[in-house]
């Protein structure tokens, strides 16, 4: 049980690191027909190839004895002038298994042996892929293996990384192999594996995939995969991280950048304003931190080990946009609503990308176009128009405005541009956004109907309550009135009675 633990950890490491590891034996894939092809000799003085089994080797072919005969079956050229390995022509599934070359010099002298296991699958792609068969790849998500039948009973799908041009067994779904870190997914009804957040892979990487029933490979696809750059916009003074994670360079990893090449500092103090990078020999963490960007930035950046050649772990393009301030649109339904960039400076468009955003929600990309070198540098694939838009967008030439008709509340939220252009110098960026807002249909139930008459309505309440108010003053001041001019008559009448008194005594 430990044993097996620690073998499922070492396949874990190689995965997730990459690790510089040269298995032994080397492992060779072939179809049946094809051809297999054994070790790189030079200066050969004697050449031997050996066929491994339980009960004894058997000699395959003597290179210093070219004519003498091969066992039934087997057509072996050896190294020479055209080929400097051994070639094993037209391949058939009984020739699957363990192999060994040796190098002679002289008779007595033998300086190199090479161990081989021959894996030869039913069908599949015939050779490795080339330079220019590279599939470009996110570095989010990947299909890395993909086969048009289905698994049943008994079948398994294996995943091999080539590491210094040797496979690496990665994966297996027969012996339960799991990815702790759940990146890679595979389904076997759909015979494919998905591999998301690929991480600590250099640039350029081959993988093989294998289908099996029962003991028997079924199929191999070969595939070189490519990882994109990653696309990264910022703004002006802001402060910028740009990651690289590896294992496989601990202290050698360097960037390249637009104004320079920066390497790790053993002091790790920096002014605010310098660029640097992290010190990952122990976290694995390179990543590069640019306080306060500006324009100067924007260009291409690679995380990579200065002395390989090749060896770059990550490619990030930085752009820094000018942002221009949103635009408030008000709509009503069924009605149609143009977005224009107007973006006049002088230049050749490149890249306009159109986001929608709803509340909360994160941007979702609807509608972009790219020229030839975008295209090629950066790796973009075509979007997906979202179902709710779908034949209610026309963009004008390279998307520089968007109309969106047959409005409904739905499409209220925040739509954002952004237009890489190139001039004689270097890329500029540009951004700004709408912000769409609903304001519902006319009618009696409709708000902007209301709000007047409730307006009105609340002008003639107060109107009738100060009308009231008045009233009610007015008749206070005449009940006042006439109390005052009754007293003054009862003081009248008194006096009167007073003066008769007086002229009776």
């Amino acid at each position: 049980m430990e044993r097996a633990e620690c073998m499922r950890a070492f396949l874990l490491l190689v995965l997730i690191t990459g690790a510089h590891l040269s298995p032994d034996p080397k492992i060779i894939f072939g179809t049946k027909g094809g051809r297999a092809e054994f070790g790189y000799f030079t200066e050969i003085d004697d050449c031997v190839l050996y066929r491994i089994h339980e009960d004894g080797d058997l000699l395959l072919v003597n290179c210093s004895q070219p004519d003498s005969p091969q066992p039934d079956g087997y057509n072996i050229t050896c190294p020479g002038k055209m080929f400097s390995s051994f070639i094993l022509n037209n391949l058939t599934l009984s020739q699957s298994g363990d192999y060994r070359a040796e190098k002679w010099r002289g008779t007595n002298s033998r300086i190199k042996t090479t161990m081989y296991r021959l894996i030869v699958c039913a069908d599949g792609d015939v050779d490795l892929p080339e330079e220019h068969d590279i599939t470009r790849v996110a570095d989010h998500s990947a299909v890395l293996c993909e086969f048009n039948s289905t698994l049943g009973n008994g079948s398994s799908l294996q995943l091999y990384r080539y590491i210094n041009d040797h496979p690496l067994l990665v994966l297996d779904t027969n012996s339960s192999l799991e990815d702790p870190t759940s990146r890679l997914k595979f389904d076997l009804n759909d015979s494919v594996v998905i591999m998301s957040e690929i991480r600590n892979f250099q640039e350029r990487f081959r993988i093989s995939c294998l289908m099996w029933r029962g003991a028997q490979c079924q199929s191999v696809r070969y595939r070189f995969l490519e990882l994109s750059p990653k696309v990264v916009f910022a703004y002006e003074e802001e402060n910028v991280t740009l990651p690289c994670t590896s294992s496989d360079f601990p202290g050698q990893l360097s960037w390249f950048t637009p104004t320079g090449l920066v390497s790790i500092s053993i002091n790790q103090t920096h002014p605010q304003e310098v660029m640097y990078m992290l010190n990952g020999s122990q976290s694995g963490d390179y990543s590069l931190i640019i306080p306060s960007v500006s324009k100067r930035h924007t260009g291409g950046y690679e995380c990579t080990d200065v002395n390989v050649m090749g060896d770059t772990i990550r490619r990030i393009i930085l752009f820094i946009c000018t942002k221009f301030s949103a635009v408030n649109v008000m709509f009503s339904h069924d009605e149609s609503v143009v977005m224009d960039t107007n973006v006049n400076e002088s230049g050749s468009m490149m890249w306009v990308q159109w986001y929608h955003q709803k509340g909360l929600h994160p941007l979702m990309l609807i509608t972009q176009s790219y020229d030839n070198v975008v295209s090629h540098q950066i790796g973009i694939s075509d979007v997906r128009m979202p179902e709710d838009l779908m034949g209610r967008v026309t963009a004008s030439s390279f998307s520089t405005s968007v109309n969106i008709s047959n409005l409904t509340a739905e499409d209220s939220g925040v739509y954002t541009w952004r237009v890489i252009m190139s001039d004689t110098r270097e890329a500029v960026c540009y951004e700004g956004s709408f912000r769409l807002v609903y304001r519902g249909p006319f009618g009696v139930h409709s708000l902007v109907y209301r709000a007047p008459v409730l307006g009105c309505m609340l002008l003639g309440l107060v109107a009738a309550v100060i009308w009231v108010k008045l009233r009610s003053r007015k008749a206070e001041q005449t009940s006042g009135h006439q109390s005052r001019e009754g007293q003054q008559s009862g003081d009248e009448d008194l006096y009167d009675d007073v003066e008769v008194a007086e002229d009776s005594v």
